[in-house]
């Protein structure tokens, strides 16, 4: 054997690992070039299959809860002529078709295919009852799927685990959301505030209406304010223990008495729309939109949070919903055909603005903090609720 075989043979093997190495690139370019279209005529094909497996289920049971509900139904109507399936949504707030739902599956039956109520009975009572599946592999639609077309380049969530439920759309909010009586609060008061420690001063004291942390919505808003690294525990504290505010529970009356001058400000009640109709009619009432030291954050609601339930009735159809929901067609119809306002979609492939308000829009280049995507904020949230909640208790 020749002095130079071992080198020859290594070299042998080293030129044909490149070859194969070559051949393997290669052979991977020209299945990337060809993948989009292939990939879209596999997607079409399973599409079409799901239509027809959701149509032969013929319904589809979405839960919204309260007001989402009355906004969306312009969309479930589309949704339903356009696949020719009968969508049904039950009547009721969130925590009375929580019930009903829990009460359902505890006697095994379950008549229930995609949820849609707010965080507050998301958190308390669906999450800990284990209802709700997995959706990422629901998740099957390219316009969905594809990260790079949401805010930030990735899907949003809002269970810790990343897996439950899914945020399709958040609204600028300021870090106190405020609202006033323009005949009792004055444009020397409102130019006074450039920080929302601010309205701690002695000249807010008693003018305050709010919704008291045991209230659902109100608790979450609190626990919000209670881990804001600019707000948190002791803003709180001395708001609830300090100020003489007019604690509550029922926000008609909260918007009324704002409306009549009982109340002269708002704070922590998710009654914008309401009170923004009044002030179209004339009421002497504003928003509290003045930049101030604290920055802005983005929230969500019932409007923006879907998911579905384990054992659903009409898997198909209720695959069908989500992904027709959160395409580009879909999150189009909904910010245009809804009956009033809704939050700002979080895809941002171009979505027409439709209804969005103007004081929600989430601004270009801008990172907000995400509370009810904060996997710390979501652990401690019940936490953070429960002490808003002795506060307040202890000073009654």
């Amino acid at each position: 054997m020749s002095a130079y075989a071992p080198v020859l043979n290594c070299f042998r093997r080293l030129s044909l690992s490149f070859l194969l190495l070559t051949f393997s690139f290669g052979a991977a370019v020209g299945l990337a070039s060809l993948t989009p279209a292939a990939a879209q005529d596999d997607f079409q094909q399973k599409w079409q299959s799901l239509i027809k497996a959701a149509q032969k289920e013929g319904e589809l049971v979405v839960i919204f809860g309260g007001q989402p509900g009355r906004v969306y139904g312009p969309v479930l109507q589309y949704f339903g002529d356009k696949f020719g399936i009968r969508v049904i949504s039950p009547p009721g707030n969130g925590t009375l078709l929580s019930n009903r739902l829990l009460a359902e599956r505890q006697a095994g039956r379950y008549t229930v295919d995609v949820i849609h109520v707010a965080l507050t009975s998301l958190y308390s009572r669906l999450l800990p009852a284990g209802v709700l599946d997995d959706l990422r592999p629901e998740l099957i639609h390219p316009e969905v799927t594809n990260e790079s077309l949401w805010l930030g380049g990735h899907h949003w969530w809002a269970d810790v685990d990343h897996k439950f439920y899914f945020i399709y759309a958040a609204r600028r909010r300021p870090s106190l959301e405020v609202h006033y009586n323009t005949n009792a609060v004055t444009p020397a008061d409102i130019a006074s505030i450039k920080s929302d420690w601010d309205f701690l001063t002695d000249k807010w004291k008693g003018k305050f209406v709010s919704l008291p942390p045991t209230n659902g919505g109100g608790g979450e808003g609190w626990a919000v304010e209670v881990v804001n690294p600019h707000i948190g525990k002791e803003w709180v504290n001395r708001f609830i223990t300090k100020m003489d505010v007019n604690f509550v529970t029922d926000i008609r009356q909260i918007v009324d008495g704002l409306a009549t001058g009982r109340y002269a400000a708002a704070i922590n009640v998710d009654a914008r729309k309401e009170i923004d109709a009044l002030a179209a009619q004339g009421m002497p009432l504003a928003l509290f939109d003045k930049p101030v030291k604290e920055p802005d954050y983005m929230s969500t609601s019932g409007q923006g949070t879907i998911g579905v339930a384990k054992n659903r009735p009409h898997p198909n159809a209720a695959r069908l919903f989500v992904n027709w929901l959160l395409s580009r067609e879909g999150q189009t119809i909904r910010q245009s055909m809804t009956s009033e306002p809704v939050i700002p979609t979080l895809r941002v492939d171009g979505i027409p603005e439709g209804k969005i308000l103007k004081h929600e829009r989430l601004l270009p280049g801008v990172d907000y903090w995400f509370p009810m995507a904060d996997k710390d904020f979501m652990a401690h949230m019940n936490e953070a609720r429960q002490w808003a909640v002795n506060v307040y208790l202890s000073s009654r």
